[in-house]
C-alpha cells in the first residue's frame, strides 16, 4: 500500500530493522538499510510506538487526543497523516490494510 493509500482503516506496523533509541520523551530512529537516523519529539515518538500493525490511524488518532489531552473540537488528522506518510516515505513502518 502505498503513501497515498492511507486511510482511518490502515495499521501501521515498524519496519523490524529500524533501530530505536530512547532519549527522554523523545527518541531517535535509525535505518540501517538506509543509514538514515530520525529524531522523533514526543508526539511522533507516541506514534512510532503506537505503530504495532494492530492499532489503525483512526485508534492512533483516539491514543493521542487522551494521552496529549486534545480537545474534540481540535482536529489530529491531518498532522498524524503527515507524520505517518513521512514514516513510510522513509521506510520506518509499512501498512496493513484491514479492509
Amino acid at each position: 500500500m502505498s503513501p497515498a493509500q492511507l486511510s482511518e482503516r490502515s495499521r501501521p506496523l515498524k519496519n523490524p530493522e529500524v533501530l530505536f533509541k530512547e532519549l527522554g520523551s523523545e527518541a531517535v530512529l535509525y535505518h540501517p538499510g538506509r543509514h538514515t537516523t530520525h529524531l522523533l519529539n514526543r508526539t511522533a515518538r507516541t506514534i512510532w510506538e503506537l505503530c504495532d500493525g494492530h492499532h489503525s490511524s483512526i485508534e492512533i488518532e483516539e491514543a493521542l487526543r487522551t494521552r496529549f489531552n486534545v480537545p474534540a473540537s481540535r482536529s489530529l488528522r491531518q498532522d498524524l497523516e503527515v507524520t505517518l506518510r513521512d514514516f513510510l516515505e522513509k521506510g520506518l513502518v509499512k501498512l496493513d490494510s484491514a479492509e
